[in-house]
């Protein structure tokens, strides 16, 4: 409609112009029509400008809009995933078992072990020594628990991913952070899961002993992040 108008505009004026021009707007010779389409050629190349604008334009809104719903529905997907997710993590939780004991009760047990150690090779010894006892269902349970974080990491911006680690660190003991972050410095949670520790504040509800033993092992892979509050998540 917009470019119609244009062109209704343009004709009114150019056929003012060469009128005014010639003198009488009923006298019109050969000339005066060429001047005339010579007019619209112009005009022609204007519009077919605009519409290949135009056209641009809509291809490029309707693109932005597929790439919103695109990211709506695989956001919508990964929180179902994140959700089904939890539900394993509980039941491999219960599999866990160490001394006799399974479930939180042997994570219970495994940080009285390790926390009356030194924390460096002591610490690395007594468990590894854990882990081997606990025949494995504690490695799975770590695998679980990596896959749900690197779901979240790679599915939502940082600061949308943080409100559902919240949701997952609710939901976890906090002899089970003793355990992941043990696992992050000397098992197999090395390097993956001690950035995602440190990148998403995993052991700020970790409690004080815990903390404080934590932050002694020697080196600098529990950055300080990982144990304060969060900042820069709105």
């Amino acid at each position: 409609l917009v470019l119609l108008l244009i062109y209704g505009f343009w004709a009114v004026a150019v056929f003012t112009q060469i009128s005014l021009e010639e003198g009488v707007v009923s006298n019109w010779g050969a000339t005066t029509l060429g001047q005339f389409g010579d007019a619209f050629g112009g005009l022609n190349a204007l519009m077919v400008s605009l519409a290949a604008t135009f056209t641009w334009q809509t291809l490029r809104d309707e693109r932005q809009r597929n790439d919103k719903l695109q990211k709506r529905d695989l956001e919508q997907q990964a929180e179902l995933t994140f959700f089904r997710m939890l539900e394993m993590r509980r039941a491999v939780l219960d599999d866990v078992t160490y001394d006799g004991v399974r479930g939180i009760s042997a994570f219970k047990e495994m940080r009285a072990r390790l926390i009356v150690q030194a924390p460096g090779s002591d610490l690395r010894l007594a468990y590894a020594d854990c882990e081997s006892s606990a025949g494995g269902t504690l490695e799975h349970y770590f695998r679980i628990t990596y896959h749900i974080v690197r779901l979240l990491n790679s599915s939502f911006a940082k600061a949308d991913a943080y409100e559902y680690i919240r949701i997952l660190r609710s939901q976890i003991s906090g002899p089970e952070q003793f355990l992941i972050a043990v696992n992050a410095v000397h098992g197999r949670g090395k390097p993956k899961m001690l950035d995602h520790i440190n990148n998403f504040s995993f052991l700020h509800t970790l409690d004080t002993p815990g903390k404080i033993f934590l932050r002694s092992i020697p080196g600098e892979d529990l950055k300080e992040a990982a144990f304060t509050s969060p900042t820069g998540f709105s």
